[in-house]
This record gives structure tokens, sequence and C-alpha cells, in this order.
């Protein structure tokens, strides 16, 4: 039961009754915590301990359980939420963000494993499709590896590596160890 939103050459599938595509995951810069309505993009989801509070369009909606996103941290579970939402504050805490506000207009969040693309829609709303993440993921691969020797591309992948042993540290932090 999806309405489509043609933008171009690209379709956009939204929920009726309200609901983003389940497979979105939306970077918001207004958000202070980590929400998914998509169980199956949570490990582990369970009662918690705590519970938070979201203030939203739908009013004030108190939320009990969390679950853990693979390769990034707990992420509150919201079984009768709209989306899947990531603050941007705690995902730049995390990884590094690059910003392209030219001709592409997206966020790419660089993590040891992979590049993740939120691109903008005309609503201004920034989203990753898991849902086609094989395509993102093989088009990065092979535009990172383009222009380099296989000696050079080897050193970058074991200078990764090592980075990930060490907690894949930013910038400063790696200075002053």
């Amino acid at each position: 039961m999806f309405m489509h939103l043609q933008e171009g050459t690209t379709t956009y599938a939204f929920l009726k009754w309200g609901k983003i595509d389940p497979n979105w995951i939306l970077l918001d810069m207004g958000s202070s915590i980590d929400v998914f309505s998509n169980p199956d993009r949570l490990t582990g989801i369970h009662k918690s301990d705590e519970s938070t509070k979201i203030h939203c369009n739908a009013g004030i909606v108190r939320v009990t359980h969390k679950g853990t996103l693979p390769g990034y941290r707990n992420a509150w579970f919201n079984e009768n939420g709209i989306t899947n939402i990531l603050s941007m504050s705690n995902v730049v805490a995390k990884f590094p963000i690059i910003c392209n506000s030219g001709l592409r207009d997206r966020f790419v969040v660089q993590t040891p494993e992979e590049h993740l693309v939120f691109n903008r829609i005309q609503s201004g709303l920034y989203y990753h499709d898991i849902g086609n993440r094989d395509i993102v993921m093989v088009s990065i691969v092979a535009g990172n590896r383009e222009g380099y020797t296989d000696r050079e591309y080897a050193v970058t992948k074991e200078a990764k590596a090592g980075l990930a042993l060490v907690g894949n540290p930013n910038t400063k932090d790696y200075i002053n160890m």
C-alpha cells in the first residue's frame, strides 16, 4: 500500500496513512535521539530499564524499547512510529560526515565498512534507502578504486583496518594518541 512521489527520474515510495518507506533512514538535524519503527533494522529489541518521551507532530510519545543498529549503537524502537531516524548529532559524534550541498545535495556518512549516502528529496528530508544498499555500495567502491594503483589501494585498506583496531578515532583524537 505505497504512494509514489515522482521527482525527476526517481520514484520515492511512501506508505499510505502517513508512514514513510520502512527501508528509509532519515538523517535528522532536529532530533536528539535515534529511533526506529522498522523492527527488521534493529537486533535484540527489548524493554529498556529507562524510557524516553518523543515530542513530535503526534504530540508526546513515550518509548520504552531499545534495540541495536548493527555497526552503530543502540537506538530506541517505536513500533507505532512513522519512520527510522538517526540524529545528526549522534551520527557525527561517531562517524565523519561529508556534506555536498552542490549538484548532488547529499550527506555521506563514512563508516569503517562503507559510505552511507543520504540524498535530499524535494521536501528537504535527507534519507538513506537500505533497500538499495547493494547499488550504493558497488558504486562507492568502484569510485574509490579508480585512479589508484594496486599498491596504493592495498596500503589504504591496511590503514583503515589499523584505525578500526583503535576504535576509528577522529583526526584530533588520532593525533593525540
